[in-house]
């Protein structure tokens, strides 16, 4: 599968809201998997995805995607609280360079925002391959958010693409990977 065709699904998918916290809080916090782990990585929601910021109340280690230039892109830091925010480099909160970084396999749960998912486990980003890069290297549970409305029959893969565990959206629980 070629980029055109991922960018034609991007396209094809922005007049699906991505709006649906309530029911995913829910969800994620009934969820055996998410009440065993005990570092959660997760991300701040764009305007179309779904919002996971209940988190911050959790009792969780919790940390965020930071922007490093040095890498040209992101690794994930430590957020005790919503003080710890600062503008980040496009326009979305991050960790501020003051928050530590994450070790290597130190986050047992990864929520993953996504344009789509499939039922295999495959996402579509947004292009960029930040996400497939900072878990390329992970062993921690990976779970997809989006909305029902986002699950797709397939999803062009590319060798670099990193499939996830668990898809979680507003309707279900989409698990991928046998525990």
């Amino acid at each position: 599968m070629t980029v055109d065709t991922k960018n034609s699904l991007r396209e094809e998918l922005k007049s699906i809201s991505g709006s649906a916290v309530g029911s995913i809080e829910e969800k994620v916090l009934s969820w055996p998997v998410y009440q065993a782990a005990e570092k959660i990585g997760f991300y701040l929601a764009m305007d179309d995805e779904i919002s996971v910021n209940f988190l911050f109340e959790s009792e969780k280690e919790v940390f965020l995607p930071r922007f490093k230039d040095n890498k040209s892109g992101y690794e994930m830091a430590e957020v005790r609280s919503r003080n710890d925010l600062t503008a980040g480099k496009f326009g979305i909160q991050e960790p501020s360079s003051a928050c530590r970084p994450a070790q290597k396999d130190e986050i047992d749960l990864w929520l993953i925002p996504g344009v789509a998912f499939d039922r295999k486990g495959n996402r579509l980003g947004r292009g960029a391959g930040f996400y497939d890069r900072i878990l390329s290297n992970e062993n921690g549970l990976k779970a997809g958010v989006c909305c029902a409305g986002r699950i797709i029959e397939e999803i062009p893969v590319e060798d670099h693409d990193i499939k996830m565990d668990f898809v979680l959206t507003d309707k279900e629980i989409i698990k991928i990977k046998l525990l």
